[in-house]
């Protein structure tokens, strides 16, 4: 019984040999580096690479070029609307400029964190872009990634001043937000913050505290309850805010929630106990997330350009690769996307 070939990758000996031409023309030929090859013997040898399906090893490719050709991404929670987005801005700009993308979810867990960048580390990616402040913590970790050579951009405000970023003003856009709610008569905000830990949470509360400051509406810290950035949070936030009241001419007239997951769940909370969004109580979320247009009503918001944080990462990430000059810190614009959640107040102030 004859007995059977195994199976092993056509290697680029393979195609050099079927070609009769050396390793060397091969490989000018896959990194069009063919500038001493003749066009015919270019197109012979794309002939035999055809003929074999040969695919080059991307990394052994990279060891010699020093790049692999791939980007780290890291992100908090794939399940939270806010990261998909941001994700896909990151993929479509690099796989324009030919980069495989490597993604990695923590699930905010500081261990996985670790883990995936020793990973990152040991895949040799060109560079990583991190979303969130909680990805690389400390000089530390960062100086780590510097003595390594690696490129390291971060999406939002990272705790190493040292490393590049693309950010939102996020005390700006919660003041713009907040000021649009006192333009439709509102007086009594409340707001559903997110975690005690967050950056972004801590500067949209700023935020808050200096579009009612401005407009010399005293802040009442009984209107501020946490929500933790979900929609659990937004419902359990409804529930303590019930004891201030809502709507009349003492009630609470206004929610502003960091974030669309925690307005969306007070928005279910209010239906819930027969309160009418935008009748008696006006909601603003924050992000523009794509469940924003699907609730009823559709829920008005501080946009977010989600995907434009990915690809303007990708961008720094690409030039910063090129050894190009880029600004530390690069910011990104909000605005108010005005839907059916929010009414003018014409009521007592």
């Amino acid at each position: 019984m004859k007995k059977k070939e195994s199976l092993r990758a056509v290697t680029i000996k393979d195609v050099a040999k079927k070609a009769n031409v050396s390793i060397t023309t091969v490989s000018r030929v896959l990194n069009n580096n063919d500038y001493f090859v003749s066009e015919q013997t270019k197109e012979h040898v794309l002939k035999v690479i055809e003929e074999l399906n040969y695919r080059p090893n991307a990394l052994a490719r990279g060891l010699h070029s020093s790049s692999t050709k791939t980007i780290g991404l890291i992100i908090q929670d794939i399940t939270n609307p806010y990261y998909p987005k941001i994700v896909e801005g990151v993929e479509n700009r690099a796989q324009s400029s030919g980069y495989s993308l490597i993604l990695a979810n923590t699930q905010r867990n500081q261990e996985k964190i670790s883990q995936y960048l020793k990973i990152m580390w040991e895949k040799r990616v060109d560079g990583l872009i991190m979303v969130g402040r909680s990805i690389i913590r400390d000089v530390e970790d960062s100086t780590f990634f510097h003595k390594s050579g690696m490129k390291v951009v971060a999406i939002g405000t990272p705790a190493d001043e040292s490393i590049h970023s693309v950010q939102i003003n996020n005390v700006e856009a919660a003041r713009q937000g907040c000021r649009h709610l006192i333009q439709l008569g509102h007086r009594r905000i409340a707001m559903i913050t997110g975690s005690g830990t967050s950056v972004s949470a801590f500067e949209r509360e700023k935020g808050y505290r200096l579009a009612l400051e401005e407009a010399g509406i005293p802040v009442r810290e009984e209107y501020i309850v946490k929500g933790g950035f979900t929609v659990e949070g937004g419902m359990a936030a409804v529930d303590i805010l019930e004891k201030q009241g809502f709507g009349g001419e003492a009630g609470i007239t206004a929610i502003f929630a960091q974030n669309d997951l925690m307005a969306i769940g007070a928005l279910n909370a209010l239906r819930d106990k027969k309160i009418s969004v935008p009748d008696e109580v006006s909601i603003l979320g924050f992000d523009n997330i794509q469940a924003a247009t699907f609730v009823t009503p559709a829920l008005s918001t501080v946009a977010v350009p989600m995907d434009e944080l990915g690809e303007k990462a990708m961008d720094i990430l690409e030039k910063l690769l090129k050894e190009e000059e880029v600004p530390m810190v690069q910011y990104l614009q909000t605005h108010i996307e005005c839907r059916e959640s929010l009414k003018q107040y014409t009521g007592q102030p």
